[in-house]
């Protein structure tokens, strides 16, 4: 068992793309590995602003043989009746160079296939990681923007690759494979020859460079914590920014200072995000006051000199200057005559102006907040979506995108707008991918929908400049659709927005006008199978089960919270004997009305026994279920449905549905019908999952294995 360790050095990575970048290279090394059947103990990352690096111990010594599989037709279709080869197995046959018998049948996604199987002599380890290697590492970083390199985010300056303390030799980027490595530029900046990876964290942390991401992490949390606890507070929004923070350095060093007294005038968001994003610093604060200091990260140690603080002090105070001076002169143009110059500024050069993208939400709004019933809202929904864009005309916005709502929020509260108007501007972004929280209040709430919804039907409507008629583009989700969809449908789901969406896109549609090349059905149609689908991965990721999802959609509601409310009663019953028993019946009740026309219930056929007791059920059954489902009482409606199992059983047992009598058949099949459409009130039972049951292929083997030769069936993967 060998011991491998690769360092790639370069230039400073940016800190959004080191996390990326080593979960890359790390992922696409052991899917290599263990794709080869090569196994090994344990692996470890390094990854700093200037190394990413990862050590794989207990490897094998080489490579195992390996089966080389060509793929031919499906053994079920591969033989006639006689067991004789189709065609299509001998011409397979003869293209892999083999006779018919001397295939084998292998399992794949798409059952049982007829195979070649060559097998390909394994290398040794330095020989497969010496080609393996360059190609995984260029491959790794194929997607990551690049300055100054062809193949790395930054160009090379060191590679470090050995296997058992010998050199596994290969070029990259520039660069040529060796033992040595080096420590911090300034405090440790002399190469150190490497023996193993033991050897070299040693040498690394007698330098003071933490190698691991996470454990830096760790580290300036403790200290950034302490520091400003020593100051009277606590570090204001620096958890957030800590994963960030960690990438950008390699010795995880913390200083403090002072804020410019300027830096008072400053909203707290502001002030937070200036020294976030310019400084890697936090405000300090206590009691929601701040306190006029600030605690920063820095790639060196603690205690690095009183010229380190001073450098960093001057530094953040400049940013904080700059931010006062362009927000002061923010303030100065109110919000309403910003929302006008909205018309000098582009949404989208194919779907116009700011000032038409804030008319058409102001329609939206208007329309939602009368769908919803909620008219003591519209004014100041209205009212907050006429300024909502208002504040990407000002200098803070520019400067940081991330403030789009926040900034323009501040405003409105500055200048004498009511609570639900300026925190509707505020939250309008809310909520944020992977966010919990949502919109203050329903005009906040109402904003967020029609933006993000009048958005999405946009770029929908565009030829060959958004999406295809799936949902995609070229090059993955490059407008942000399935965040924004995800936010769409989180807003009404989680706010309980009882909304039309069908509605609401079909009248965005319309207030665009000539702007969109696609006819209004065919934009509504792909919009709805692309939410659709997204639809079905937010609640998947809340915990619903697929075939409960297909289920509750089944229903046919378009109401969000109440689909909702159907899974969660789906849910509710998950596991009881009674689901399992209702979920029989519906396919049993799926397999016989399936393709039966429609019919009508007749009392007079009724002949007493088993039809009456059926019949008095559902007139028993109905009135319960269809109160509990009016009311979202989705799991008692399932309990009401549960009454009818008895009558169901005993009809299933004593009644001949398919009696020669067209009359008595019909009317048969209508109770039948009947009691499934009552069910498909709450969800499509049928498509539930039975629990813990197990599937299996053995019926569709029996039924084939009269036409399989001895030969190949001694081959199967089923014989086992």
């Amino acid at each position: 068992m060998g011991d491998f360790l690769l360092e790639v050095r370069s230039q400073e990575i940016p800190a959004t793309q080191l996390k990326p970048l080593i979960r890359s290279v790390t992922v696409r090394l052991f899917e290599e590995l263990t794709s080869r059947g090569v196994p090994f103990e344990a692996m470890s990352t390094v990854a700093t602003l200037r190394r990413i690096g990862v050590s794989v111990r207990g490897l094998a010594e080489g490579e195992p043989e390996r089966e080389k599989l060509s793929l031919g037709p499906a053994v079920a279709e591969a033989f006639d009746d006689d067991g004789q080869p189709t065609p299509a197995v001998e011409t397979f046959a003869e293209q892999v160079g083999v006779e018919v018998e001397g295939l084998e049948a292998r399992p794949t996604e798409r059952g049982e296939v007829l195979a070649r199987v060559d097998i390909e002599p394994g290398r040794s380890m330095a020989e497969a990681l010496q080609s393996l290697v360059p190609r995984l590492l260029k491959e790794s970083a194929a997607k990551l923007d690049k300055v100054g390199s062809d193949v790395w985010p930054r160009p090379i300056t060191g590679i470090l690759a050995l296997l058992d303390g010998d050199v596994v030799p290969f070029d990259f980027g520039g660069g040529t494979s060796g033992r040595e490595s080096v420590g911090h530029p300034i405090f440790s900046p002399d190469s150190f020859e490497v023996e193993d990876w033991p050897h070299y964290r040693r040498q690394l942390d007698e330098r003071g460079v933490v190698a691991g991401l996470e454990a830096r992490r760790v580290i300036l949390e403790e200290r950034v914590a302490a520091r400003a606890a020593a100051l009277g507070g606590e570090s204001a929004g620096a958890i957030a920014q800590l994963g960030r923070w960690a990438a950008s350095c390699e010795i995880p060093g913390v200083v403090d200072g002072d804020l410019p007294p300027e830096a008072m005038a400053l909203p707290f968001e502001l002030l937070r995000t200036v020294l976030a994003e310019r400084q890697e610093a936090a405000a300090v604060t206590r009691g929601g006051d701040v306190l006029p200091f600030f605690v920063a990260v820095m790639d060196r140690p603690d205690g690095a000199g009183e010229a380190a603080r001073e450098g960093r002090r001057r530094a953040i105070a400049g940013d904080v200057l700059d931010a006062v001076f362009d927000y002061e002169r923010d303030r100065q143009v109110p919000l309403v005559e910003r929302a006008r110059r909205l018309e000098q500024l582009t949404f989208h050069h194919r779907l116009g102006t700011y000032a038409e993208k804030s008319e058409r939400l102001r329609e939206l709004v208007a329309l939602a907040c009368d769908d919803l019933g909620w008219h003591e809202t519209t004014a100041h929904a209205l009212e907050a979506a006429s300024l909502a864009k208002a504040d990407l005309t000002t200098s803070a916005v520019g400067s940081f995108p991330a403030l789009h709502g926040v900034i323009g929020g501040v405003m409105a509260r500055s200048e004498g707008y009511v609570e639900p108007v300026w925190q509707a501007i505020y939250d309008q972004t809310l909520p944020t991918p992977g966010g919990a929280e949502l919109p203050r209040g329903r005009a906040g709430q109402v904003l967020a929908v029609a933006d993000r919804l009048g958005t999405l039907v946009g770029l929908f409507g565009l030829d060959g400049d958004a999406v295809d008629p799936e949902g995609r583009t070229q090059r993955g989700d490059p407008r942000g659709l399935r965040p924004l969809a995800a936010g769409l449908l989180r807003l009404i789901i989680d706010g309980g927005m009882h909304l039309d969406l069908d509605l609401l896109a079909a009248r965005a549609v319309l207030l665009y006008g000539e702007h969109l090349d696609f006819d209004a059905e065919s934009i509504l149609r792909r919009l709805q199978s692309f939410l659709d689908r997204r639809l079905d991965h937010v609640l998947g990721a809340a915990g619903f089960g697929a075939d409960e999802i297909e289920a509750a959609k089944a229903a046919g509601t378009r109401d969000l919270p109440d689909l909702v409310r159907r899974l969660e009663g789906l849910r509710e019953l998950r596991g009881t004997a009674e689901l399992r028993q209702l979920v029989s019946t519906a396919r049993r009740l799926a397999r016989m009305v399936d393709e039966a026309p429609e019919g009508e219930i007749d009392p007079e056929l009724l002949v007493g026994g088993a039809e009456s007791e059926l019949f008095d059920a559902l007139a028993d059954a109905t009135p319960r279920v269809d109160a509990a489902t009016a009311e979202g009482r989705y799991a008692e409606a399932l309990r009401a449905l549960a009454r009818l199992l008895p009558a169901l059983d005993r009809f299933f047992i004593e009644v001949l549905v398919m009696d020669e009598d067209d009359a008595k058949r019909v009317h048969r099949l209508a109770l039948l019908q009947t009691a499934r459409r009552l069910g498909g009130r709450v969800a499509r039972l049928a498509a539930l999952e039975p629990d813990a049951h197990v599937t299996t292929d053995l019926e569709a083997a029996a039924l084939h294995a009269s036409r399989i030769p001895p030969w190949l069936a001694s081959r199967s993967s089923k014989t086992d």
